[in-house]
Order: structure tokens, then sequence, then C-alpha cells
């Protein structure tokens, strides 16, 4: 290929990535990977990259006015570095993209003590823009109050998706989300045990919407608030299944 011609390739990959970001951000699906708070540097990013594609197209095609060379240092463009530079965009084409959901909490050995923590209140700076009747909402309440006892009574109605391992009993299950902090990597699964008579047939992974009113119960020796539900009904996955702290 003619230095020209993997000119204009750069461009083009460059341009790719500008439009790849433009569109995630865009649709939203963006935020399924980083919080939402770097919109703005995203987008930011994404006119970077066209304003690099067509400086870049702008050079190659006035060296092709002039009959002159594109690269004047002789730099040329291997395929690992072209690789490299364009597999973001195919990978994000090729890979539908997808919110964390029960197999991430799987995947990331969620223990006892993360089941606890969330009930008992170690979440309690993540939820501080969290409205009473969310599940980080209540996550605070209850942190602020270590007693279980105090929310006996108390009605809730909550939305999240269905989390259960062997550790629940046939009538138990984790409502859950995702708290995001920065991006995915950093992400903590929070969320409420529900006792619920057909627990066992609910879907792993399925959104559901969960009424009821909270009473103690035992969760492996522990006392733990309990969400005891009198409604469970399948819900869609809200278009941004996070929450962000």
């Amino acid at each position: 290929m003619s230095e020209r011609g993997e000119t204009l390739l750069r461009a083009g990959i460059l341009g790719a990535i500008g439009w790849f970001l433009y569109t995630r951000l865009s649709n939203g699906t963006l935020f399924f990977y980083v919080h939402q708070r770097f919109a703005w540097l995203m987008l930011v990013a994404a006119m970077l990259f066209v304003l690099l594609a067509l400086a870049t197209a702008d050079q190659a095609l006035q060296s092709a006015r002039h009959g002159e060379d594109t690269d004047t240092h002789g730099h040329r463009i291997t395929p690992l570095a072209l690789f490299l530079v364009s597999l973001p965009v195919a990978l994000g084409i090729l890979v539908p993209p997808k919110p964390l959901g029960a197999q991430a909490m799987g995947n990331r050995e969620v223990g006892l003590a993360t089941l606890v923590s969330a009930q008992r209140g170690e979440a309690r700076e993540l939820v501080q823009p969290a409205t009473q009747d969310s599940i980080l909402g209540w996550l605070m309440r209850f942190g602020a109050d270590p007693d279980p006892e105090a929310f006996a009574g108390q009605e809730a109605e909550v939305l999240g998706f269905v989390y259960r391992d062997d550790r629940f009993a046939d009538d138990q299950f984790m409502v859950a989300r995702f708290a995001v902090f920065c991006c995915i990597a950093d992400a903590s699964p929070v969320g409420l045990i529900v006792r619920w008579p057909d627990a066992a047939g609910l879907a792993l992974d399925s959104w559901v919407q969960v009424k009821g009113h909270f009473g103690a119960a035992e969760f492996e020796g522990q006392n733990l608030p309990v969400l005891i539900a009198e409604e469970v009904l399948p819900a869609a996955q809200p278009a941004q299944p996070y929450v962000y702290p």
C-alpha cells in the first residue's frame, strides 16, 4: 500500500473510532461501561477523533494535489499497528453491548460478606443520591439503623434483576443492581434479600418489580431486613440498569 493510501486508511480508522464513540454515547450503551459523569469527556474524545480524521485525510489530499508523499519521515503503518488501532471499533461492532447482571455476580464470587455488607450499610457512601424507595435508598436507611426490627412492616417497591445461589432457601432470592463509581471494573453489586414462595421458579438475571414490606429474618446466621414480597412482577430491563453514586 502506498504511503498516501496508508494515510487515508489511518483517517478512516480515526473517523470510525469517533463515530463509534458518538453512536454509543447517543444511544446510552456507552454507560454500560463507564459512569455517566464522563459523558462530556466521551463527546470531546469523539470530536477529537473526527477532527484528527479530517486533518489526516486533508493531509493526504493536499499531498495528492502537489504530487508529494504524505509521510515525509518515512514512517509506515504496520499490520500489527493497523490491527491494534482498529480492534476497538471491530469489537464494538461485533460484540453487542450488554450490562452486567447476575452472571457477573457469580463470576465475581460474591460471598456472604458482600451480601450482608449490602444489607448492613457498608455501601452507605454509595447511596447518597438514591431515593428512599430505591435499593440504594433502603441500604442507606439500613446503615443508619442496624436494628432489622426497626424496619418491620415498612412497605417498599423496588426494581432489579434476580440473583440466587445455593445459599438461598427455596423461598429466597436477591433483587439486585450494580452500582458503578467509575467504570464496570469497579462495579459493586447491591441488593435486598426477598422472601417469595415462588422464588425458586424465577429465572436468574430476569428483571422484576418487587412490592412488599420488610421483616427481620436470618440469612446464614445473620439477622437482616428481608423484603417479604406481596407481588413479584416481570419487568423490562431499564434503559440504564446501573445506579450511579
